[in-house]
């Protein structure tokens, strides 16, 4: 399946219906055309394969519905049983990186030696991530996600056996063991 394809003829259905009459005729001829090919392209890349989409007993009134029920029949389970995060959570994580990765930046700089010469590399890093800080913040905050996930793989990779194994099962557990580890270290 090709997900941006998908997008596209979504973004066209919904702007077919607020156009004016003579705009929407020719919107509806090119989405009709492109719902052909997608499905008959889908066809083509599941024609050979072992994968065969279930078929529902009532066919859909528009070429939008049977797009949508081929989508529907063809996803797998695990991926209708996740769902998409809420808005505000994500919204509060978000919110919640940005302030870590900005209260981090702050303890680094507090920490940065005195009489620095002009290639210590600890001051440049400290430097660069200001220098970082001012034009993105956003970038900073991804950044300092990065480090800190790369941290966390090299203290898993040194552990003993037995921790790592401990380890590896407690992060099969999800996003809510690894915040309670992220409480215990500090």
């Amino acid at each position: 399946m090709n997900p941006v394809r998908f997008r596209i003829l979504e973004a066209l259905a919904r702007r077919i219906p607020a156009q004016p009459e003579p705009v929407r005729r020719v919107l509806q001829a090119r989405f009709e055309a492109r719902v052909a090919q997608y499905a008959a392209d889908t066809d083509a890349d599941h024609a050979g394969s072992v994968f065969k989409p279930r078929t529902s007993a009532r066919q859909p009134a528009s070429p939008l519905g049977a797009l949508a029920q081929l989508l529907r029949d063809a996803r797998p389970a695990a991926d209708i049983a996740g769902g998409d995060e809420l808005t505000s959570a994500r919204r509060f994580r978000e919110a919640w990186d940005a302030q870590r990765a900005l209260e981090k930046l702050d303890l680094a700089l507090a920490q940065r030696p005195a009489q620095a010469g002009p290639l210590n590399s600890h001051a440049l890093v400290l430097q660069s991530l200001e220098l970082m800080r001012a034009a993105s913040p956003r970038y900073l905050r991804q950044f300092v996600l990065h480090v800190e996930t790369l941290q966390w793989l090299a203290e898993a990779d040194e552990l003993p056996g037995a921790q790592r194994a401990a380890r590896k099962s407690a992060a099969a557990g999800g996003t809510a063991a690894k915040s309670g580890r992220t409480r215990q270290r500090k």
